[in-house]
């Protein structure tokens, strides 16, 4: 049976696109196509995925899509490509016939501020990560007199390690790898310095969308652990860079970064200001519907909170139409993981917003609804969205007048929480006490409040 190279996943470029973004996209089609540019039939590609070859034929040409997360897994497996790189959950795998130092790559682990990875993910994930450190060779080389030339393979590669970290992240937390992405985007600030890189200058705007695209990353990552100076610093970076580039999209997803941060800080008018900032300066022409859908859906949930219930639903509208209209493959890379569930908790953040302002409304029942039908929608690989979104459930169910589900959902979200390492889970959870409040005469939820009160740094 024919053996796929690793090195096509991160190097290798199809219809002018680097693979590695079709893969991001789970555009399975174009994967299927490029192959067959290298050489393979139907019959090679079939017996590597396990389909048949008519659906590998209705795949390639674009008339069948891959939805089941198995059918990924085993494609995955076949093909010999990092689960990561598709947005596939890390569980352990016999990689390491791989042929990288597995045990020199773990002696970084307490540096890289991995502890909170459990045992074989993080051998896997690390497995992956240093095999494309290795070979992109960019970072953590030593100063030399004779400038290093940066090409395109090499921000390819920069991008594939991004898409690994984005993975670990949103399966786990930050915790589990924010230091050493956070050494990563310093080091790719680097390469702006023209004393140590040179490249052409016609690849000077991919150069610095990578940049941006990991000072954003980092940013993300610190808010996630509630290390919310380092979060600023970094968005900041990111949005020096997003705007360097010429990529105003970016530049709105750094902003939104920025506008989460504000939302969960409580600084919701602070928030509106970056989002519609970032609206008008994409404007309706740029802009494309999953990024509009996000910006909206972002917006009303900080609307709510202040209280202006009208224009929040009425950008709720305005979500659900944009996202109607997305076409995945014309989407950038990094907001193709948009999808109906992260829709559905937009429309549920937003409806607790206005509960918080009428507790024991209908407004409670219905961010009920909407929590229920986002979490339900969640795929494994997005475990933490899962959590923060089952913290928002039990707080609807307090502010809906239903204290005995309420109590039921938040011990469960504590539990799922602790497998975590996202200080963000734990802070929503805090902010619990404002919802419970009313209900705090029933022993259950006395209870449970103690368990959170127990999560307070004071107490600690």
């Amino acid at each position: 049976m024919r053996q796929a190279e690793a090195s096509w996943w991160t190097d290798g470029v199809f219809d002018g696109r680097p693979v590695y973004q079709f893969l991001a996209a789970r555009d399975i089609g174009a994967i299927f196509r490029f192959l067959k540019t290298r050489g393979w039939s139907r019959a090679a590609i079939a017996a590597a995925t396990g389909l048949t070859e008519t659906r590998v034929r209705a795949i390639a040409r674009g008339s069948q899509q891959i939805t089941s997360y198995q059918v990924l897994e085993r494609i995955a497996a076949g093909l010999k490509i990092e689960r990561g790189m598709l947005g596939l959950a890390y569980i352990a795998q016999a990689r390491y016939e791989a042929g990288a130092d597995i045990e020199r790559i773990e002696a970084a682990e307490s540096k890289a501020g991995m502890a909170g990875l459990p045992g074989d993910d993080r051998r896997s994930f690390l497995t992956a990560v240093g095999l494309l450190l290795g070979a992109s060779g960019l970072l953590g080389l030593p100063v030399t007199t004779q400038p290093r030339r940066i090409g395109a393979s090499d921000i390819a590669r920069l991008d594939a390690i991004l898409v690994l970290y984005r993975s670990i992240d949103s399966e786990f937390g930050s915790g589990a790898v924010y230091g050493e992405v956070a050494r990563l985007a310093e080091a790719a600030s680097a390469l702006q310095d023209r004393s140590l890189y040179e490249y052409p200058g016609a690849l000077e705007p991919r150069l610095y969308a990578s940049i941006a695209a990991a000072r954003q990353l980092a940013g993300w990552m610190a808010f996630d652990c509630a290390r919310h100076s380092d979060a600023q610093r970094h968005l900041l970076a990111a949005e020096r860079a997003a705007v360097a580039s010429g990529d105003l999209l970016l530049a709105a997803n750094v902003r939104y970064a920025q506008a989460r941060q504000f939302q969960h800080l409580r600084h919701h008018r602070d928030a509106v200001d970056t989002v519609r900032l970032a609206r008008d300066q994409i404007g309706d022409t740029v802009a494309t519907p999953a990024v509009q859908a996000r910006l909206y859906g972002t917006e009303a949930t900080s609307l709510a909170a202040i209280g202006d219930a009208r224009a929040a639903r009425d950008l709720l509208g305005r979500a659900r139409e944009a996202f109607d209209r997305i076409k995945p493959d014309r989407e950038p890379e990094w907001i193709r993981f948009f999808d109906h569930g992260e829709l559905l908790a937009e429309h549920a953040a937003t409806y607790r917003e206005l509960a918080r302002h009428e507790p024991g409304s209908r407004r409670g029942a219905t961010a009920v609804q909407w929590y229920a039908d986002a979490i339900a929608a969640f795929g494994p690989q997005q475990a933490r969205s899962a959590v923060l979104n089952e913290v928002g459930l039990c707080g609807a169910l307090f502010l809906a007048d239903q204290p005995d589900r309420a109590v039921v959902v938040g011990e469960r979200a504590l539990a799922r929480a602790r497998k975590l390492t996202s200080k963000r889970a734990f802070d929503r959870i805090l902010n619990l006490r404002s919802d419970f409040a009313r209900h705090l005469a029933r022993p259950e939820v006395a209870e449970f409040a103690r368990k959170v009160a127990s999560l307070a740094p004071s107490s600690a």
